[in-house]
């Protein structure tokens, strides 16, 4: 069983922004992080806790780089694939 946890970092980015804040965060940082931590389990026991950290450069400031972001959407998919990854380890691991 894998718990996957989304942690909203102190700037408060995860949440919803206008685009005027969004801005003024770009050409702050000139990047985006997002930290998302996964708990994986096997049988009721914590084998380990992976953060994830995904940096996004964003050299474009463009509308579509910004909706593929914020897209919870496609963000949950790379979130599957790591997740499968994760169980195929485990399962090797185990024979």
């Amino acid at each position: 069983m894998v718990i996957d946890r989304a942690f909203e970092n102190k700037l408060g980015v995860k949440k919803k922004m206008s685009e005027g804040y969004f801005q003024h965060y770009y050409y702050k940082y000139r990047a985006i992080i997002i930290v998302r931590q996964v708990l994986v389990f096997t049988s009721n026991q914590l084998l380990f806790v992976l953060n994830i950290e995904i940096i996004y450069l964003l050299n474009f400031f463009h509308q579509q780089i910004v909706d593929w972001i914020w897209n919870r959407k496609s963000f949950t998919f790379h979130m599957r694939i790591l997740k499968k990854r994760i169980k195929n380890k485990i399962n090797k691991e185990k024979q």
